[in-house]
């Protein structure tokens, strides 16, 4: 994230904000609920916050992995009425139900733990009372974790876990220009995530994805000094957005 802040800061001079999930980072977990795909809620707090300080700034998203699927889910929810003149879904995962199944090890295994370590276990006196604590605690990959994290989340099952936080239920009525990137070789949000929505993708008239060869997961770098190439093209995506209101991607 201090990359990007860095580079879109550098390259288009704007004041950038970073949202942050409950508990990330060193962020105080002063309710008993996190969610790993964030919340629409709380984003609609953050984004009221930031347009109150500065009302005259046009806003501009971009979402990261998980926060691509935040992203995404808010702008389908709000369709015609999200504040964006534009957004940046970078590497995403699409259907969560299935997404997770097809992360590659030991990618999986690896994120899976770190995820526990940072929310779960992290906050062990606010969670270890559920039914649910142990099997996040211990998910041995992306989706056991998932499967398990709908009572942490704030929902009564995890197909209402779904329905609340999985993006592909609304992206159908994205309307703002959004620019989507995803690489073939990319170990967790899969090509097989990118293929299974292409058709949906086509069909939404201000939507443009990019797929490329060689990417990894939210990498993109090139140079001997190794610089970020997806940092430089979400920039420059923006700020034609900018110059050129209404445009169509």
């Amino acid at each position: 994230m201090r990359g990007l802040v860095r580079d879109l800061h550098q390259q288009t001079g704007w004041r950038v904000v970073v949202c942050t999930r409950r508990g990330h980072g060193d962020l105080p977990l002063t309710a008993p609920r996190i969610n790993t795909m964030g919340d629409t809620g709380d984003l609609r707090e953050q984004l009221a916050v930031i347009q109150q300080r500065y009302p005259q700034s046009p806003l501009y998203a971009v979402g990261i992995s998980a926060g691509s699927g935040l992203l995404v889910r808010y702008l389908g929810e709000e369709g015609e009425n999200a504040p964006f003149r534009g957004a940046m879904a970078y590497c995403p995962g699409y259907n969560i139900e299935v997404a997770f199944r097809r992360a590659r090890q030991p990618y999986n295994r690896m994120m899976a733990r770190k995820l526990a370590r940072t929310f779960v276990t992290a906050n062990a006196e606010t969670f270890r009372k559920l039914q649910s604590y142990d099997a996040c605690a211990s998910a041995p990959d992306l989706h056991a974790f998932h499967a398990n994290l709908h009572e942490m989340a704030g929902y009564h099952s995890h197909a209402d876990f779904l329905e609340a936080s999985n993006p592909m239920v609304v992206m159908k009525r994205i309307s703002i220009p959004l620019l989507v990137l995803n690489a073939e070789d990319d170990p967790v949000c899969v090509i097989g995530n990118v293929r299974e929505y292409e058709s949906l993708v086509r069909e939404l008239p201000r939507t443009l994805l990019v797929v490329t060869r060689r990417g990894s997961h939210c990498a993109y770098f090139e140079g001997w000094r190794p610089r970020s190439w997806a940092n430089r093209l979400i920039a420059d995506f923006l700020l034609n957005l900018e110059k050129n209101p209404g445009l169509n991607p």
